[in-house]
């Protein structure tokens, strides 16, 4: 038996090679079990018939390639409650232990072969966020070709409910994301990111750049007004999530630069994963990121992580192929000033 915190307790059995389960678990067969690997690699699960779904695991199975180096299984059973919900504690958990997951769901940082790699090769990931990708936009004017002739919902409150600066600080701070965070872009538009358009979310915003299943960068409709006094001007912002790691470098609380200039991190908690959303005045992205090298780094990593994790799914019928055609015609024009 092996408690695993309260009132959850896991039976373990260790394993043979081919060795079945089902003289081990001959009753209550719905709960969450670990897998344990030769490599010191877990993996967490769940199932109505943990025997069957064992089976799949070791011989293979569309999800997967077959496992032959189970080395050991743990099994808590739950003949009722929600499976979902503990399988994503219990993910949490071994991840807190320190152990690596085979998994890929509720594991964003994971390593296992993912639907991705097919879009973009792993190597051409590491060279992306490294620094040494292609940050060209490919294919632009092709893109650019087949634009809609129509205005976003956000270029049709300019400059009535919005100030062009307002407009173009928005697109800037997007055009940065396309061309220099969010790899090949254009290619995997609304399939790996969206943008959304003018939407009513979270009080109203200006705009959201998701990628897979998360907002990765978002721009408030309202002003920011620090109520410490800390800066002069109201502001408003655009806030853009980075992983949870970069607080372990010191990166927390606000960095201020002088009164017009200000960066502030704060703890972000979503269903996928714990984020830092960095809030700065809208239009400073760009700027932003060019004096935090490392943590441009963190983003881009972050973005393909996301990206391996799925695709944008959830997102895509919101997807605005309007405003997103005004992002690329700022990035060309940015392109044709270089």
């Amino acid at each position: 038996m092996k408690p695993a915190g309260e009132n959850v307790v896991f039976k373990r059995w260790e394993l043979e090679p081919g060795m079945s389960i089902s003289s081990l678990i001959s009753r209550q067969r719905r709960g969450i079990y670990i897998l344990e690997f030769a490599d010191g690699c877990r993996y967490v699960g769940q199932s109505v018939n943990v025997v069957s779904r064992f089976a799949t695991h070791v011989h293979g199975s569309s999800h997967h390639e077959g496992w032959d180096d189970v080395i050991a299984i743990q099994f808590r059973e739950m003949p009722v409650g929600n499976l979902d919900e503990a399988e994503y504690q219990e993910i949490y958990r071994q991840k807190s232990l320190g152990f690596e997951l085979r998994n890929k769901v509720f594991n964003l940082d994971h390593n296992q072969p993912s639907k991705f790699d097919d879009a973009v090769t792993v190597e051409e990931q590491r060279h992306w966020a490294l620094g040494h990708g292609n940050y060209k936009l490919e294919n632009l004017e092709l893109r650019l070709s087949g634009a809609p002739s129509t205005s976003s919902k956000l270029r049709s409150k300019v400059p009535t409910l919005v100030s062009n600066e307002t407009y173009t600080a928005v697109l800037d701070d997007l055009a940065f994301c396309l061309s220099h965070v969010v790899p090949n872009a254009v290619k995997l538009e609304s399939t790996y990111w969206t943008i959304s358009d003018y939407p009513s979310t979270s009080g109203g915003r200006f705009a959201t750049l998701n990628v897979g299943n998360l907002e990765l960068a978002y721009f408030p409709r309202f002003f920011f007004d620090d109520p410490e006094g800390r800066i002069a001007d109201m502001h408003q912002l655009v806030l853009f999530n980075l992983p949870s790691c970069v607080l372990d470098r010191g990166y927390d609380n606000a960095i201020i630069r002088s009164e017009h200039s200000w960066i502030y991190f704060e703890r972000r908690f979503y269903r996928l994963i714990d984020t830092v959303r960095v809030e700065m005045p809208i239009g400073t992205l760009r700027e932003f990121f060019k004096t935090e090298p490392d943590l441009l780094i963190d983003a881009r990593q972050f973005v393909i992580n996301l990206m391996r994790n799925g695709g944008s799914g959830k997102f895509r019928r919101w997807h605005s192929q309007a405003l997103s055609t005004e992002v690329f015609q700022h990035c060309r024009v940015l392109k044709e000033k270089q």
